[in-house]
Parts: C-alpha cells; sequence; structure tokens
C-alpha cells in the first residue's frame, strides 16, 4: 500500500473511531451518573441523545451542499474542534438544557468528519479494494468504542462524571491526531450533466427511493441490541447476560465489518449486502425461538452482521448505482431517514414491551423487514440506467 493512502486510512480510522466509537456509542455511560448529579430523571438526562441524533440527521443533508473543495479542510477541522469543546463544556454543566444545546451542537459538528465525510474521503482515496478499505475503517469504530467504555466508565466511577467528559474529549483528540498529517483532499463537484454541458440537478425517482429503503430497513436491527439486557430478563436469564450478549453483538459488529468488505471485493457489493441480511436475519430467527444462554450468544453475535450493512456496504451501492458525482445528494439523504428511524425504533421497542410484556413482536417485525429488504435488493440493478 502507497504510504500516502496508509497515512489516510489510520487517519479514517481514528475519525470513526471518535465520531462512531466514542461520541456516538459512549454517551450512555453518563446518563445514571449525571441524572443522580443534578438530581433528575435517567430518561430526562438521555434525551439529549434523542437530541443529538436528531440534530445530526438534518444537518448531514444541510452539509454536503455547503461542501466546497476550498472550505473542506475548514468543515472538517472546525467539526472536530466543535466536538471537543461541546464535550469538554458539558463537564461543566449543571442544567439539563446545557447537555442539550451542546449536544445538538456537538451532533453538528461529528457530522463534519463523520460518516458521510469519511465515506466521501474514501472515495477520493481509495480505487482499489474499496470494500476492504471501508471495511477496516468502520470496524474500528467498534475497536474504539470497545477501549473508550471502559476506561471513561473507569474515570466516572473514581473522579466523578464531570472528570469523565474530560476524559472523553481527551480521548477524542487522541484519536483525530492523525487526521492533522494525512493530506486530505475532497473533491465535492456533483451533480449531472445535461446535452448541452450545463449541470443539472439530481432527480429523486423510484430507484433511490428502492435503495434508501435498502438503506433504511438495513439499519434497523441495529437498534435491538440496547434492549439486550431487558430481553434477556424475558427469558429468565440474569441481566449480566444481557450485557454479555450486548458485547457479542459488538463483537460481530467488528468482525463482520470486516468480512464484509473483503468479501464484496471477491463477489459484488449486493451479494455481499444480501449475505450479511440474511446472517442477522438467522441471528433474529434464533433470538425469537431460543432460550438458552448459549443460543441467544449465537444469535446475538449473527446480528452483528447487520451493523456492516449501514456503515460498509450500503454506501458502496448507493455509489455503484447513482455514481460518484450524485453521491452528496443520496448517501445523505438516506442517513437522514436512517438515523430518523433508529431513533424512533429505540423508543418503539421500548414501548411495544410495555404494552405486550414481550420483544418477540419486535424481533418478528425486524424479521418481516429484513425479508422485505432481501426481495427489494434482489430487484435492484447494479448501475444506475440513463
Amino acid at each position: 500500500m502507497d504510504r500516502s493512502v496508509l497515512k489516510k486510512v489510520i487517519a479514517l480510522c481514528g475519525m470513526a473511531g471518535a465520531a462512531v466509537g466514542i461520541v456516538l456509542n459512549s454517551m450512555g455511560v453518563f446518563y445514571t451518573p449525571v441524572a443522580e448529579g443534578l438530581g433528575v430523571k435517567v430518561g430526562t438526562v438521555s434525551f439529549y441523545s434523542t437530541i443529538s441524533m436528531i440534530a445530526g440527521a438534518i444537518f448531514v443533508v444541510i452539509f454536503p451542499r455547503l461542501l466546497t473543495s476550498r472550505n473542506f479542510r475548514a468543515f472538517l477541522y472546525g467539526g472536530m474542534l466543535t466536538v471537543i469543546i461541546c464535550i469538554f463544556m458539558m463537564s461543566f454543566a449543571t442544567k439539563v438544557y446545557h447537555f442539550y444545546i451542546l449536544a445538538a451542537l456537538m451532533a453538528m459538528g461529528n457530522t463534519c468528519f463523520s460518516l458521510y465525510t469519511i465515506t466521501a474521503l474514501i472515495n477520493s482515496s481509495v480505487s482499489k479494494n474499496i470494500g476492504t478499505m471501508t471495511g477496516i475503517v468502520f470496524s474500528f469504530s467498534g475497536v474504539a468504542g470497545a477501549i473508550s467504555s471502559p476506561v471513561i466508565t473507569a474515570v466516572i466511577n473514581r473522579y466523578g462524571w464531570n472528570n469523565g467528559y474530560r476524559a472523553m474529549a481527551a480521548l477524542v483528540t487522541i484519536f483525530l491526531i492523525p487526521s492533522l498529517f494525512a493530506g486530505f483532499e475532497l473533491n465535492t463537484d456533483g451533480g449531472t450533466k445535461s446535452a448541452d454541458g450545463e449541470r443539472s440537478k439530481f432527480r429523486y425517482d423510484g430507484l433511490f427511493v428502492s435503495v434508501a429503503i435498502v438503506y433504511v430497513l438495513g439499519v434497523l436491527l441495529t437498534s435491538m441490541p440496547q434492549h439486550f439486557v431487558g430481553f434477556a430478563g424475558t427469558r429468565g436469564l440474569d441481566s449480566s447476560v444481557g450485557a454479555l450478549m450486548l458485547s457479542t453483538t459488538m463483537i460481530g459488529n467488528i468482525s463482520f465489518k470486516l468480512v464484509s468488505g473483503i468479501y464484496r471485493d471477491k463477489t459484488s457489493t449486493k451479494t455481499a449486502i444480501l449475505t450479511m441480511i440474511a446472517i442477522a436475519f438467522a441471528g433474529l430467527v434464533i433470538l425469537i425461538v431460543g432460550s438458552g444462554k448459549w443460543m441467544l450468544l449465537v444469535g446475538a453475535f449473527l446480528l452483528g452482521a447487520d451493523f456492516s450493512v449501514g456503515s460498509v456496504l450500503a454506501p458502496i451501492l448507493i455509489r455503484e448505482v447513482f455514481g460518484l458525482e450524485n453521491y452528496k445528494y443520496t448517501y445523505p439523504v438516506a442517513c437522514f431517514f436512517g438515523s430518523t428511524l433508529i431513533a424512533l425504533a429505540l423508543s418503539s421497542i421500548g414501548y411495544v414491551y410495555d404494552f405486550t410484556g414481550s420483544y418477540v413482536p419486535s424481533l418478528v417485525a425486524m424479521a418481516a423487514a429484513s425479508a422485505i429488504n432481501i426481495l427489494i435488493i434482489l430487484r435492484l440493478p447494479t448501475t444506475r440506467k440513463a
């Protein structure tokens, strides 16, 4: 591998680790200690994650349209600095609304170097084995999450939640340092050319709707692992088993992201997506019918395959179907709907359990969504027709 490409891949791994592994996946460790410290309910504190997700979903649609080759680095490094400052400022928050405001600003900053930016930079920096490179980069988000959560939790337990946020800001800074030396460049030219050479706007047609549905249904299953502790209780198992199921899913998350990228380069994007969805579907079936500890752990591990669909394979599919020139018009919109669905699903799964006393209806609904997704993917063309 060329040395300059290696530097960029290392930097992208750090960006994925910071943006997804730390910022998105480690916020949950603060809910209870912050709620106890401020004397409010846990749900009141955790709502700032919902605000963050919504703000990020909205800004990811706007951000690519503001981006140019000239202001790219300003957005990139400005976003990184915004995230670090917001996390650090949370350590001084004394009111819940402080967290809400900082969470919204943090989400906007995070968007500047998160999923869209990372995949766009991979498209610009890598010409061969793009699946393998994407898998390596996004698997690192799982590694970063596995490292950061225990570290931050240990700091909170010993020094308090205020210092936990400061430790989190420090970790994000460390993971982002390689990006300062990567020499990133991004060609932001987009749109399609008409016959007279004028640039025309992208048309959101039925094909785009189909691909967007593939992305949205592809990320739906990732909302289930957050409920594994409660799910284990419905099967007569200790909460520690639920926590172990979540850890097992994260292992599957890392493993299948790596495998799916390599498998895509050896076969095709459609084949890889179908395979990963089928594996995750098998995990859902095991969770629906299984009851023993080891069977549920197997199901949780297989469910981890779904994480590779939204972060590794769907972006490549969107690039193949619509072309790199239309990437900034298609992928962000799909991300918006995917993030919105996850936010709704996280709450809906809990409400369904409250009304039925079971997580099976949610699992069955996800299995049905996966089956529909497979049918849609089978009908998709590999490249966009003129």
